[in-house]
């Protein structure tokens, strides 16, 4: 798996991305995953999302490599505890947390800024679609 630090312009992308493929969720999915809705323990975490196109009318996925867990754990540590409610995709601001909330257009990008850091060829070719497209068939 690719190092990267939390420090890095990259990281919010890595985790985007995890959720994404764990989940198999579409860009509006990840938009409205909450901290309310997660259950992290040292061996797993548990995520409900509400928000499904289908008419189950809610998902709940696993996320239990370790190595994900440790990356999501790095980004969840970077919150102070009253930061912990609502949306959980926030922007890093030198290497710190910020109020402002992810849009959706800044989550359809984080396939083009990972095309970008693993240097591939037409990073803009990477939209959010193929990001699940990837995931389906990963």
């Amino acid at each position: 798996m690719l190092e990267i630090d939390k420090d890095s312009d990259f990281f919010l992308d890595v985790v985007i991305f995890l959720f994404g493929y764990y989940g198999l969720l579409r860009s509006v999915q990840l938009l409205h995953v909450l901290f309310e809705n997660i259950v992290d323990s040292e061996n797993e975490i548990r995520v409900k999302v509400d928000k499904v196109k289908t008419s189950v009318g809610e998902k709940i996925f696993i996320i239990n490599c370790k190595k994900s867990i440790d990356l999501i754990h790095k980004y969840f540590n970077m919150f102070e505890k009253e930061q912990k409610k609502g949306r959980i995709f926030r922007y890093i601001r030198n290497g710190k947390i910020i109020k402002t909330q992810v849009g959706i257009n800044r989550i359809q990008n984080a396939t083009k800024n990972l095309a970008k850091m693993l240097n591939k060829d037409n990073p803009d070719s990477f939209t959010s679609h193929c990001m699940r497209r990837f995931f389906l068939f990963f």
